[in-house]
């Protein structure tokens, strides 16, 4: 007794079952597989005879002879069905459920690079129009393929450049993305309509940025595509470059003058960009990353809230690019924040050029002062830099700088450079008559522990004490006044904590 029982357990009439796709044949011995290719080569050809065997096995040994003369013959040389057994051209280890779909000689012969077969079959009336199991056009297996000689010989045929398969490729969505500019301009040429969308929304244009091609972009661009479609995210062609970081693509799109304030698209790639490169083309476009909108958000601020929760370099670079094109005196509020994040990228330069634009090297973040996350990252120059330009070494407020670094943080020279710069060493010696100094400080690094045992213990030297003097009456920063003031150069380098 047979069944019939389709895959989503509801029984449907018996003709509407052969022709559902998905549908389970069972028996009740166990040569089910068999009997279903045997069935559905039964619906799909009613004519599967030896001929047709044979005309399978001269496709896969690429004998075009024998193709010739089974065509001749009077074959069905426009459809037949593979299936899992042991007649199946690509019967090869593959799963099963990948044989299970009937296709057709022509399809086997591009799918099997046989262009000459491809060709004959052709010549004697194959149908290029034809589907397999999954509505795939020979001409979608052609491009699939790369044959753009078979490309050209199929459109000659009149095969349907429209047509789709299940799941809505279309000829030219894969010429496009995956195929090459020759067989976009054959495509074209046989009138394909240059702006055709997907169920997605998508244009040949978006699936030549999704490919990165180009060169295939440039084309459409010239043949006129329309470069404001929006996918179904609301995504322009223009704007998904930027998403996929084509630097080259962005780059030719804003050649041909693209309309950057068609639905905000500039301000969304400079929100959107991870490129540098790319926010440095938009920057020169005169897309301004400081404009806030209707609910006090900017791009620059985008960026710095993406820095705080990911301190990898790129969004950096990006961060680094725009305060460069703004200049570091016109980032306003944003000056000291940037500090903080030039000092956690461990950026002289950056942190440099902040300070002398006015950024306060004692304005915390997320109670973090830079002068400490200089110290957790053991940076030596940037620990200078931040003293030299008025960090506060003595806070009322968060960790103290000299027990922060006796707690094992920041270096030898840090607390070293902190001393000679006066700091107040009453926390230091009441943090260790509580019995607080650190195990590991004093069993790890024998010389810094020693070293702080001796400067509690001991008054500073004269030579310190006017060294002090000497800094406070030339006030915070000392950076800019020591390097102007026709100072001796021992005394210079003392001051810049060059000597001890």
């Amino acid at each position: 007794m047979q069944r019939y029982r389709h895959n989503r357990g509801y029984v449907k009439p018996r003709h509407q079952r052969w022709q559902q796709r998905g549908i389970a044949y069972i028996e009740d011995d166990d040569d089910c597989m068999d009997n279903f290719c045997i069935g559905v080569s039964a619906l799909s050809i009613p004519d599967q005879t030896e001929t047709s065997r044979n005309l399978r096995e001269a496709i896969k040994d690429g004998d075009i002879a024998a193709v010739i003369n089974i065509a001749k013959q009077g074959a069905n040389v426009s459809r037949f069905v593979t299936c899992s057994c042991e007649d199946c051209l690509y019967n090869d280890g593959c799963p099963a459920s990948l044989h299970l779909q009937p296709t057709t000689p022509l399809i086997m012969s591009i799918v099997e690079s046989k262009t000459d077969i491809a060709a004959e079959l052709l010549k004697y009336g194959a149908d290029p129009n034809i589907t397999n199991g999954l509505q795939e056009t020979p001409l979608l297996h052609a491009i699939w393929q790369g044959n753009l000689d078979l490309v050209s010989h199929l459109l000659k045929h009149k095969a349907d450049h429209s047509q789709k398969d299940s799941r809505g490729v279309t000829p030219i969505k894969q010429a496009c993305q995956h195929g090459t500019l020759a067989m976009v301009k054959d495509l074209l040429d046989n009138g394909v309509d240059i702006n055709e969308t997907t169920v997605h929304k998508f244009t040949p244009l978006h699936h030549a940025v999704l490919g990165g091609n180009a060169d295939i972009v440039e084309y459409i661009l010239d043949e006129g595509a329309n470069l404001n479609v929006q996918s179904y995210m609301g995504d322009t062609p223009f704007l998904l470059a930027v998403k996929l970081n084509h630097i080259d693509i962005v780059q030719l799109f804003l050649s041909k003058d693209i309309d950057l304030k068609f639905e905000k698209q500039g301000e969304r790639s400079l929100r959107e960009s991870q490129s540098s490169e790319i926010m440095k083309l938009l920057l020169d476009k005169g897309i301004c990353a400081m404009e806030v909108d209707e609910w006090g958000d900017s791009v620059f601020k985008s960026i710095i809230a993406q820095l705080r929760r990911d301190s990898s370099d790129e969004p950096f670079q990006v961060l680094k690019q725009m305060c460069s094109h703004y200049g570091y005196n016109n980032l306003g509020k944003w000056q000291d924040v940037v500090l903080h994040m030039a000092v956690w990228n461990c950026d002289i330069e950056m942190t440099k050029l902040l300070l002398e634009a006015g950024a306060n090297p004692n304005v915390a973040l997320d109670s973090y002062y830079p002068l400490i996350t200089a110290m957790e990252n053991y940076s030596d120059d940037i620990f200078k830099l931040l003293i030299l330009y008025g960090a506060d070494i003595n806070p009322t407020k968060g960790a103290n700088p000299f027990i922060t670094g006796c707690q094992g943080d920041g270096t030898y020279l840090m607390l070293k450079i902190l001393y000679t710069a006066g700091c107040d060493l009453d926390p230091l010696r009441s943090w260790i008559d509580e019995g607080k100094a650190v195990q590991k400080l004093q069993t790890d690094d024998v010389v810094t522990w020693s070293w702080i045992q001796d400067v509690v213990s001991q008054p500073r030297s004269l030579k310190q004490l006017c060294g002090i003097a000497i800094r406070q009456l030339l006030h915070q920063p000392i950076y800019s006044p020591t390097e102007k003031l026709p100072l001796p150069k021992p005394l210079k380098e003392y001051l810049l904590f060059e000597t001890e």
